[in-house]
């Protein structure tokens, strides 16, 4: 399949953690699972595809929340990298997960290339939780805006050890312009 590196490929194994890509504000959806992306997210979210295939960081598979934002992004996301529908997973766990039950569905998937797409606050501590020097938080203390992603390799993601400090920072990509876009949600939401 185009866009898919063979397995015997030298890639090595490395997990992507990525935010959704901007979402539409609550008002004129049922719920803040419901609501969609906005046009800028949406090319935010084809432009991450991009990135990751100009990196060569092509992942086997991919691993949503099933919230539509997120959903839409992955989607997005794979028709950059011309990955089939076969390698999306979408989980409802992953919509109000806290970092361990994240961490349990990642390994759960079982990939050795692998980006997840979820939400803020759990997106971001989570990667903070695994990178032994995660990137510096802007003023407003945050990593993982709207479709950023952080891309994490370490021997550990071939083990069963435990993770926790134990992944390098390889790359990160935040699009050019990205701003929070989001209307301002209760903190026990993910966003």
């Amino acid at each position: 399949m185009p866009g898919v590196p063979p397995a015997s490929s030298t890639i090595p194994a490395f997990l992507g953690l990525m935010r959704h890509a901007a979402a539409a504000p609550a008002a004129g959806v049922s719920t803040d699972f419901a609501r969609p992306l906005t046009r800028l997210g949406r090319r935010r979210a084809a432009e991450v595809g991009a990135w990751l295939r100009s990196t060569g960081l092509v992942p086997r598979q991919i691993l949503s929340s099933s919230a539509a934002r997120a959903l839409e992004s992955a989607g997005l996301v794979a028709a950059a990298l011309q990955l089939g529908a076969d390698r999306l997973r979408s989980s409802d766990a992953l919509y109000t997960a806290r970092p361990a039950d994240m961490l349990r569905e990642i390994r759960a998937a079982a990939g050795d290339r692998l980006l997840v797409i979820g939400h803020n606050p759990t997106i971001q501590l989570l990667l903070e939780e695994l990178c032994e020097q995660p990137p510096r938080p802007d003023a407003e203390g945050k990593i993982m805006r709207p479709a950023a992603v952080a891309v994490l390799t370490g021997t550990a993601l071939e083990t069963t050890e435990d993770w926790t400090g134990k992944l390098t920072l390889r790359k990160f990509f935040h699009p050019p312009g990205s701003t929070p876009l989001e209307e301002p949600v209760a903190h026990t939401q993910p966003r």
